[in-house]
């Protein structure tokens, strides 16, 4: 028994110090790019989960003139009806234009993955999501009302986000799942992985 007892505790002690020096080296983290540490360098695709892949391709941090260019022809019927307005004071436009390509079975909604999936963050914490802290209607190409995307297919265009200033140049994007209102919203699969955009 004593035997037992003594062979039992040396196992246990091994693996929590196989553990203890994993999570130090950080083995485990096969995904390049999910520590905010350690963003997926731009122009580098990454796969981000959920049969996606994506790129940065071109970062525009203040892109407040080119919003506000966007013409009032291009607003989609379910927006104000009306052309874009300057950001408020201490805010910018930030826009990023990013490739996805779908490798996943069948067909995907890149809309969906834009809206729900992909947020930016800066130094100060504050999270922006592409829905909710929107430019307005974004300048062309755009992601805003991108549809279904099938199997080996790729789709490119802008995701913009208006930041507060302070922000603009610490500012990563990410992939992600999020709560809206309380309930939380799982994007079948993500991962979060940060994109350098510097």
């Amino acid at each position: 028994m004593r035997k037992t007892l003594k062979w039992t505790l040396i196992v246990v002690g091994l693996l929590v110090a196989i553990s203890v020096v994993a999570a130090i080296v950080g083995v485990g983290n096969t995904s390049k790019g999910s520590a905010r540490s350690h963003p997926v360098p731009l122009h580098r695709l990454a796969a981000i989960g959920s049969g996606w892949k994506m790129r940065v391709v071109k970062v525009t941090p203040n892109a407040n003139r080119q919003v506000a260019a966007v013409p009032e022809s291009q607003i989609s019927a379910g927006a104000t009806g009306r052309a874009n307005h300057g950001p408020s004071a201490g805010a910018q436009d930030y826009m990023i234009r990013v490739a996805l390509t779908y490798t996943g079975g069948g067909k995907d909604n890149a809309g969906d993955l834009v809206n729900y999936g992909l947020h930016a963050m800066g130094a100060h914490n504050a999270g922006y999501n592409a829905d909710t802290d929107s430019c307005g209607e974004w300048p062309k190409p755009s992601l805003q009302h991108t549809g279904v995307i099938y199997s080996g297919r790729s789709v490119r265009g802008n995701i913009c986000f208006q930041i507060a200033k302070n922000d603009a140049a610490t500012l990563m994007l990410y992939s992600a799942n999020r709560n809206i209102a309380g309930a939380f919203v799982q994007y079948k699969g993500l991962k979060k992985v940060w994109f350098a955009l510097r």
